[in-house]
């Protein structure tokens, strides 16, 4: 039976390891250790509750890869909502925030698409909520309108190189 994967865009076959950052990873790792503790549970109860050994549990708590199937588990068994610990929202959630975050900042779409490499129709279908952006997008978007965006269900964060603009003084860009 195939799983859905929300770390890669096309999915993944089984219990493969979510496409997390390691930031993402050890924030999540901590709000499982808080909920288990919580609960009274050592990583050994946790562990034989999953069918794992403790170690296992021990890097999951430390921000090792975790498999989604072993998310679910620990969402089920714990009771509690990892998603937010991924601060994961829906494409058009996304679109909404780049949307304001570029009229905040003085941008046409046109002017905003070129900075991006990116067709302006392509940038209106992520600010609409029909299209994810690339993990490259997103931090380049990051940059351009100085403001934190969070991940989508399937955008990771890689370290892009940073891109030759002129700061001004509203959102650090310049038209020319």
């Amino acid at each position: 039976m195939a799983k859905v994967i929300l770390g890669h865009p096309k999915g993944s076959v089984g219990g493969a390891d979510l496409q997390l950052s390691s930031r993402v990873r050890r924030r999540i790792g901590r709000n499982i250790k808080r909920a288990r503790i919580k609960r009274g549970l050592r990583q050994e109860d946790l562990g034989a509750l999953m069918g794992v050994k403790k170690f296992r549990i021990s890097g999951i708590e430390n921000g090792a890869r975790v498999r989604n199937q072993d998310l679910r588990k620990i969402e089920e068994i714990l009771g509690v909502n990892l998603a937010k610990s991924r601060r994961m929202v829906s494409a058009e959630e996304f679109g909404r925030m780049v949307r304001d975050a570029r009229i905040d900042c003085g941008f046409e779409i046109e002017f905003l698409a070129a900075r991006l490499d990116v067709w302006p129709d392509r940038l209106g279908r992520i600010e609409a909520g029909e299209r994810k952006p690339r993990p490259a997008e997103r931090a380049k978007l990051q940059r351009l309108l100085r403001t934190r965006l969070p991940e989508t269900e399937y955008c990771r964060v890689y370290p892009v190189k940073r891109i030759g603009v002129a700061p001004t003084a509203r959102c650090g860009m310049t038209e020319g």
